[in-house]
């Protein structure tokens, strides 16, 4: 939140300055006019992708922090299973294979968000398709309410008669639209049901054979155990550097989808800004001024946006 504060400032200074130079006020009075940022971001076209991203991301971490609390726990309880006898040596094995299941099962996970990743996009054509028929199907109408409440002598029953049925349309727009995104996860789950059922037995049976390979190497002398420590402990360092992997390529798009919505964001306020005289966009007013909310106006711009870019 604080790089989106940060960022903000910015483009709050260039529509400034493109008013300050194309539209002098005459009155001598600074024209205010704010922007709810929290809102207007969900309504980008990129903004689910952006969600889902972050999704994955708090998900790696979790494991990333699991993980590291496991080998934490594992590498302190080892130096005392050395100096235990035969029964260290089965405690060891122990620590070993769960070790080694930890790190299947993440780099499991991975392989299963890919898998629906690859179905995502083999929908990706219908459900844009689809989606679009949703917004095209709400796009006169807003239009035309947004129409009659640019008429400067409305009566403020009717201007807030307009202002509802504007919002009701809106919500409506959006509750089918989540439908809609609901609807592909399902089939995404569905279709990729099979992988995740043969992920679950691979598992299951990597987990068999490495309890079956413990009790046979438990007959073996511990003279190999600093070898096997040294194993456990490049095994364990292998796993959080795949999961770290995974996690920056995610922040890395996450990044890349941030930047393309702030730029579409930031060249709507700046029109927005330099058409109506604006001299001043401000974002989430919390303070006793006089501004104009053009929240709706700036997801209006980037509906549009996203209609000339399809």
């Amino acid at each position: 939140m604080l790089k989106l504060c940060k960022m903000f400032v910015v483009l709050l200074v260039v529509c400034m300055l493109t008013v300050a130079c194309s539209k002098p006020n005459s009155s001598n009075q600074v024209t205010i006019a704010f922007i709810n940022l929290d809102q207007v971001m969900p309504s980008h076209a990129l903004y689910a992708e952006y969600e889902s991203s972050r999704d994955i991301i708090k998900k790696l971490e979790n494991s990333k922090t699991k993980q590291q609390e496991l080998a934490r726990k594992q590498m302190s309880g080892l130096d005392d299973v050395v100096t235990k006898g035969i029964e260290s040596r089965k405690n060891f094995d122990q620590a070993l294979t769960s070790a080694k299941m930890t790190e299947l099962e993440a780099l499991a996970k991975i392989e299963l968000i890919e898998a629906q990743e690859v179905v995502k996009k083999e929908l990706k054509h219908v459900f844009a398709e689809r989606e679009q028929a949703i917004r095209d199907y709400y796009k006169i109408p807003i239009f035309n309410i947004r129409a009659n409440l640019s008429i400067v002598k409305l009566k403020p029953e009717e201007r807030d008669k307009l202002m509802a049925e504007l919002e009701t349309l809106e919500q409506e727009q959006a509750k089918r639209l989540n439908d809609l995104e609901r609807e592909k996860m399902s089939i995404v789950r569905e279709r990729t049901k099979d992988q995740e059922a043969a992920i679950v037995k691979r598992l299951s049976e990597t987990a068999m054979g490495t309890y079956q390979q413990m009790i046979i190497g438990s007959e073996q002398q511990n003279s190999d155990m600093d070898k096997k420590m040294n194993k456990l402990a490049e095994e364990m360092q292998r796993t959080l550097f795949n999961i770290q992997q995974e996690i920056d390529n995610q922040k890395n798009k996450q990044e890349l989808l941030y930047n393309k919505m702030y730029q579409d964001i930031e060249s709507a306020a700046a029109k927005i800004a330099q058409e109506k005289g604006y001299e001043i966009v401000l974002r989430d007013v919390k303070v006793n001024i006089k501004a104009i909310d053009i929240t709706q106006e700036i997801k209006a711009e980037l509906v549009k946006y996203s209609n000339n870019k399809k």
